[in-house]
């Protein structure tokens, strides 16, 4: 019963799906509030850091448990 209504809650509380918002430059969720996107890009690897910077920049991600993909 408890898996019933924590699912029921959380699906109320989804903010999903996401649209452009009045303004047209930026996402609101479907109540109308603002949406954050937090996105990481590290595009001062390719320049401008040191290759001890890059190895801390990356380890630093690595223990965040974000995985680094290359193309």
């Amino acid at each position: 019963m408890c898996a019933l209504v924590c699912a029921v809650m959380a699906l109320a509380a989804w903010p999903y799906p996401l649209r452009v918002g009045p303004d047209h430059r930026h996402l609101v969720d479907q109540n109308g509030n603002p949406f954050l996107i937090q996105g990481d890009a590290p595009w001062s690897l390719i320049s401008g850091l040191t290759n001890e910077q890059a190895e801390m920049y990356l380890e630093n991600r690595r223990r965040e448990g974000i995985q680094l993909r290359h193309r």
